[in-house]
């Protein structure tokens, strides 16, 4: 019975490899569009890179996959720094020291 070979395609290089890698990033690109703390309307990259290293002879060759992606970066968020200086050196605080606190009270319901 004659052997029967199997073309190269982008399903079995690698045993799969490169399916695998891709469904793996794949999966880090869509939770990081639904994360909530992420710019919604940033762009987001995904790329498949082959290396083909040929032998000497150039009858074959070594296959180098890599899949990777970019994601967007945390939306910003801002806050309040409050300064004072004290003895001759500047302070910062995450909130206002010259503020005074208010005594809570029981609350309406006596608890």
């Amino acid at each position: 019975m004659p052997r029967t070979f199997k073309k190269l395609a982008i399903d079995n290089i690698a045993d799969g490899a490169v399916t695998d890698l891709f469904n793996y990033e794949w999966a880090r690109l869509i939770a990081d569009i639904a994360d909530e703390n992420k710019r919604a309307k940033a762009p987001r990259t995904l790329t498949i890179k082959l290396k083909v290293s040929p032998s000497e002879d150039r009858g074959s060759g070594d296959i180098e996959v890599e899949v990777t992606s970019s994601l967007a970066k945390p939306k910003p968020t801002t806050g309040t720094v409050y300064l004072t200086e004290e003895q001759g050196r500047v302070e910062s605080y995450a909130n206002d020291p010259k503020q005074a606190e208010l005594e809570m009270e029981d609350s309406i319901d006596g608890r």
